[in-house]
């Protein structure tokens, strides 16, 4: 039980000494945690980070915003500068017991990944909406997604647009053109 209505705590890491993650970089936060109506006090926070490299995912910028009171946390904002000019924005809600996530909502505009394709395929500007929800073993996922200047091996860049419909990594739907 908290001893007073409020407690706030501040948090600080640097993730080049963390040896369970291939990480750079450093995080900073804050949590306030208040008395809630059951026995785990209900909790709002904010954590930043600058100058991230997760898993060679290159991160100029994270802003996450949400809440905990249990069990759903809420992720109200997430926002996300990648180094090489992509912006990623998500939102989400979770139940930490069913494992259920609700309302899950995400955006990526820019260009981003091109390390990841192998040299003869490449994009100039990716711009994706999507939504998520279900269990997390059985996460369904739709969206549209619109790439311009894609290049292939022996074909002139083109532009692609598709929307999709699925479950975890199979897809149930696709439509394009």
């Amino acid at each position: 039980e908290l001893l007073s209505s409020n407690v706030t705590l501040t948090v600080a890491a640097d993730l080049s000494g963390e040896h369970w993650m291939n990480a750079t970089g450093v995080l900073q936060g804050e949590a306030t945690l208040s008395r809630g109506t059951n026995r785990f006090p209900d909790t709002t926070f904010r954590l930043t980070g600058v100058g991230l490299n997760i898993q060679e995912v290159e991160m100029d910028q994270l802003d996450l915003q949400g809440e905990l009171d249990w069990p759903a946390l809420r992720i109200h904002s997430a926002h996300v500068q990648f180094k090489d000019g992509a912006v990623a924005d998500a939102s989400l809600q979770f139940n930490a017991i069913t494992h259920q996530v609700s309302e899950g909502k995400l955006r990526l505009d820019g260009s981003i990944g091109h390390k990841f394709l192998p040299p003869e395929i490449s994009y100039k500007h990716i711009s994706l909406t999507g939504e998520f929800f279900g269990t997390l073993e059985k996460l369904s996922h739709n969206g549209h997604v619109e790439l311009q200047g894609a290049k292939f091996p022996g074909m002139a860049p083109l532009g692609m647009v598709a929307d999709w419909r699925g479950r975890w990594l199979d897809l149930e739907n696709i439509q394009g053109n």
